[in-house]
């Protein structure tokens, strides 16, 4: 399994405060002992929910660096990264008034707002997936989302989703994925049009591919 040292980004690490390095380690071995069980994605994601909203809310693990907004777009800030097992924890920064594009994950997770008010719309694909180019998207949920609500990924029900920020600062999410998020190519969704687009995210603290509209604002269709 996957150590600490070796899953914290060194100039994240370097950050954050002496409690905040206690609580990214916490989380680290909660997310390890889970996988480790060998359960089914959702008894993962059961596992982790209560560590996880611990984890929320306590301080000095979201360093400043990683809570600023880049204008036109969605940030991502890597802040933990594991290999063995594979997942990613890192913070969504998304503009005051902006919407991300309608986009997937590919992987169980949990999802907390850590600043600010979203509003969220989810989706169930109906067609096979088997055409890279063509989605047919169902809505299916529409929520107001504050500080400390946690929302569930589980493909390939619960996987697809848009974002908008409703309050007047950005909002900051904070993402644990059982996958590295930014290096995977996965799929932003223009319902209207039933039209797929294959596209690979990357993090906005992290050489290579970055910054790549991962979920990219301005996109309200």
């Amino acid at each position: 399994m996957c150590d600490f040292e070796t899953a914290t980004l060194p100039d994240v690490g370097a950050l954050v405060t002496a409690e905040g390095r206690a609580a990214l380690n916490r989380l680290h071995e909660a997310v390890n002992a889970a996988i480790a069980a060998g359960g089914s994605p959702e008894a993962t994601i059961e596992t982790l929910r209560g560590p996880f909203a611990t984890f929320l809310a306590q301080d000095g693990w979201l360093p400043e660096p990683c809570r600023v907004p880049i204008p036109g777009k969605a940030a991502s800030y890597a802040l933990l990264r594991s290999q063995d097992p594979e997942y990613v924890l890192f913070s969504m920064v998304l503009p005051a008034g902006e919407s991300t594009k309608v986009h997937n994950h590919l992987a169980w997770g949990l999802i907390g707002l850590w600043q600010g008010t979203q509003f969220e719309v989810q989706y169930r694909r109906m067609d096979d997936g088997s055409n890279p180019e063509y989605a047919e998207l169902q809505e299916t949920e529409r929520r107001r989302l504050e500080r400390g609500e946690i929302t569930r990924l589980l493909p390939p029900v619960d996987d697809i989703h848009i974002i908008t920020t409703l309050s007047d600062t950005p909002s900051i999410s904070i993402h644990l994925l059982g996958n590295d998020l930014g290096k995977i190519r996965r799929q932003l969704f223009y319902p209207d049009e039933r039209r797929a687009e294959t596209f690979i995210s990357g993090y906005d603290n992290v050489g290579g591919i970055a910054g790549a509209d991962a979920a990219g604002v301005g996109a309200r269709r």
